[in-house]
């Protein structure tokens, strides 16, 4: 029996290109049980994409380019420990090195946006409202990153032609994955224009899943 690190895939070209957190210590493959090559994954300290001209967009709109995939998608971790350094940074701990603090910056805006909409509720306790930020920040970062690689001329134009960007929360103690879905101004998005405002709206529509090949095809 074919394992996902076994063999040779049948499929011709990857299903869909994955952008997940290299902190995450669970097989993005495994996750969605498919066979090494039906997936492009790219694995990033806190699934931050990076400058416009930097190695990892690059390397999404190569994958792109070549393969023609009808899905990309942001996998955030619910858990993530480089989103937990991102909220303590911005809450005055800054004992990082310069390197870490690009990393950092990058996904700072979606942690930003989190503390901004919790701050809102009086009612919420400290440790409630940590744990609603994290939860929160997570969500907001994986659709920040949408944005950014719309940034991407490539991307863009892949998006209007068709290329699904999607959203999704790996849960890691159990394996589930949460499907955000594409950014809920998407279509701003596309004609290069939202307003700060907007930025901060979520899907609605969620759908939380053990995925496997088949719900993948579904999506693609």
């Amino acid at each position: 029996k074919q394992t996902p690190h076994s063999g040779k895939s049948e499929i011709k070209e990857p299903l869909a290109v994955v952008l997940g957190g290299a902190e995450s210590r669970v097989p993005i493959e495994h996750i969605f049980d498919v066979h090494s090559g039906e997936l492009v994954v790219h694995k990033v300290m806190g699934s931050a994409v990076g400058r416009v001209d930097g190695t990892v967009m690059a390397s999404v709109e190569y994958a792109i380019k070549k393969y023609a995939p009808k899905l990309l998608l942001v996998l955030a971790a619910d858990q993530s420990t480089i989103l937990a350094d991102a909220v303590k940074s911005l809450s005055g701990s800054d004992n990082i090195s310069p390197n870490q603090r690009m990393v950092l910056d990058r996904i700072s805006v979606g942690a930003v946006r989190a503390m901004e909409e919790v701050a809102r509720d009086p009612s919420c306790t400290v440790a409630g409202r940590v744990a609603r930020v994290h939860k929160l920040a997570t969500e907001l970062n994986a659709l920040y990153m949408l944005e950014s690689m719309l940034k991407s001329s490539v991307i863009l134009e892949a998006a209007k032609m068709g290329l699904e960007l999607h959203a999704a929360i790996l849960n890691e103690s159990t394996g589930v994955v949460d499907f955000v879905g594409q950014h809920p101004m998407l279509e701003h998005l596309l004609c290069g224009s939202v307003s700060n405002g907007s930025k901060q709206q979520q899907a609605k529509d969620r759908k939380s899943t053990r995925l496997n090949s088949s719900h993948l095809c579904n999506l693609v």
